[in-house]
């Protein structure tokens, strides 16, 4: 899968997922800061799942309407962040491409996935 990695995604998760075979974009390894609605843009532009743990990516998705691109938001807490990884590689089994066409949360001991009314097959 294409992902694209907000800069505060927690770095083991996105080595996690290349040792996996997934395409990530890192935006931390460009080494400049990028606008959380940019990124969001970017990942829809390019067919990228946005992968967060910024709350507000819900609300900019909300906004961006059809335009929305696929996004997996963490909230996870610091102390418990060993449970990223493996929460994220239940909701990859559980849901599949499916991902690439639902706003995702992953918790620590639960995952929701609400697909988007619309159908976009692009990932």
């Amino acid at each position: 899968m294409r992902w694209l990695a907000d800069e505060c995604v927690h770095a083991p998760v996105v080595h996690a997922l290349r040792f996996e075979g997934h395409d990530v974009i890192y935006a931390l390894e460009r080494g400049t800061r990028t606008q959380d609605t940019a990124l969001a843009e970017e990942a829809f532009r390019d067919a990228r799942i946005l992968l967060t743990e910024d709350k507000d990516y819900g609300e900019i998705v909300r906004r961006m309407g059809t335009q929305a691109c696929a996004a997996v938001t963490f909230r996870i807490l610091p102390e418990d962040r060993d449970r990223k990884w493996p929460q994220l590689r239940a909701a990859l089994s559980a849901h599949g491409e499916a991902l690439a066409k639902s706003f995702t949360i992953i918790q620590k001991d639960r995952i929701r996935s609400q697909p988007y009314p619309w159908h976009d097959n692009r990932v």
